[in-house]
């Protein structure tokens, strides 16, 4: 592919593919990166159909979005939390505990 066909297929679609990433991610600097992204594997690896490349586009650079967001988003090791010491919780009053107790003893069976 010659680099004239790729900037005429970016200001086909680069708009179309950036908005699609946009809605997802609602970051323009993800959008940006994952529209790049999206050209640079038409460049290195072209779909084998180009009867719709808008689509094949915007599928592209939409996955990359949400493999880009999985890494990112991973759930911190509890090892790297850190835990405020509030000392011992009061449990003298008891009005809270015997308001509960008295609700829960309202409830129907079947709850």
């Amino acid at each position: 592919m010659q680099r004239n066909d790729v900037e005429l297929l970016f200001a086909e679609h680069g708009k179309a593919v950036h908005a699609a990433v946009y809605r997802l991610t609602l970051n323009s600097a993800a959008a940006e990166d994952a529209t790049q992204e999206a050209f640079v594997r038409l460049i290195t690896r072209p779909p084998k159909d180009n009867s719709n490349l808008g689509a094949w586009l915007k599928r592209v650079a939409v996955n990359f979005a949400i493999d880009t967001l999985r890494r990112t988003n991973r759930v911190k090791p509890l090892g790297e939390w850190e835990v405020e010491d509030t000392g011992n919780p009061d449990v003298s009053d008891t009005t809270l505990s015997g308001e509960l107790v008295d609700a829960l003893q309202r409830l129907k069976a079947d709850h």
